[in-house]
């Protein structure tokens, strides 16, 4: 081999012992090692009573018992008086239960006639429109 060939070989031989080093220094931190410290609230709700019956879900409370303060209550009550997509839904529920009494009367083989009436009522207590159903079939 000659010089040439000898130090070209060196050569080659530190500049990939560099790169390699350079490379695997690029995988290691030198920042230390970081905890999370503790979070800065209270293990339980502030004013929370420890009993061992359960309390009932807000869900299952009447409205007018979870609201003490009466401004609140009114503007509820106003809110459920004038709620037009409710009571349209309840409509058309009511019309979807017609439907399917006069559906199952033309399937039923008995002479069958059926006049419902009654008022329609908003939760809260609320009024609205009555809604007259007559549903009439002759089987064969």
């Amino acid at each position: 081999m000659t010089r040439m060939t000898r130090m070209t070989r060196t050569t080659h031989l530190v500049s990939m012992a560099a790169a390699l080093l350079v490379a695997l220094s690029g995988c290691s931190s030198l920042a230390p090692r970081h905890d999370r410290p503790a979070l800065p609230v209270a293990a339980a709700y502030p004013g929370a009573v420890n009993s061992t019956t359960p309390s009932p879900a807000a869900a299952d409370i009447d409205w007018r018992s979870f609201f003490a303060d009466p401004k609140p209550r009114r503007l509820i009550e106003m809110a459920l008086a004038n709620n037009r997509d409710l009571r349209v839904a309840v409509l058309n529920i009511e019309q979807a239960r017609a439907s399917t009494l006069t559906l199952r009367q033309q399937q039923s083989s008995v002479d069958t006639a059926r006049v419902e009436s009654g008022a329609l009522h908003q939760p809260g207590g609320a009024r609205s429109e009555r809604a007259h159903f007559a549903c009439w079939g002759i089987g064969a």
